[in-house]
């Protein structure tokens, strides 16, 4: 589990950014969650075009926050009839999830927890990253 200290502030706004590479279509969204991995409220951060990229956004003040899972989970649809080149297209997605203004400063994750073939055929995938947000 990948970890972020935002510190302790109560006027420090912490920045989410997404970044999708893909020729898929995706659609990205973020939550914060409980120890649970339960979303707490609406969605802090959401792709707006089939991109799937999360411009930088305020996913809360560092105190607020402090203690919380951010999820974010990402879906990608591939198309076209050849598997293979469904297959190859799915070898080259890459994320980038960077979290700014903490305590840690600017920090990039490039690593996913889980990336999925939901229908064995390389049509549809999905990718998740959970990272603890940290008071100190």
């Amino acid at each position: 589990m990948n970890t972020y200290k935002v510190g302790a502030s109560a006027t420090t706004p912490i920045k989410l950014s997404v970044d999708v590479t893909t020729r898929g279509f995706a659609d990205t969204r973020a939550f914060l969650t409980d120890t649970d991995l339960v979303a707490i409220g609406p969605s802090v951060g959401d792709s707006s075009n089939a991109s799937g990229d999360i411009a930088p956004t305020i996913i809360g003040n560092a105190v607020d926050i402090a203690g919380r899972y951010l999820s974010i989970t990402t879906h990608i649809r591939i198309t076209g009839t050849d598997i293979v080149a469904r297959q190859m297209e799915f070898t080259r997605i890459k994320m980038l999830y960077t979290l700014d203004n903490g305590i840690d400063g600017h920090k990039e994750f490039n690593n996913p927890d889980t990336m999925i073939d939901l229908n064995g055929d390389y049509t549809k995938i999905e990718i998740t990253k959970d990272i603890l947000l940290t008071s100190i």
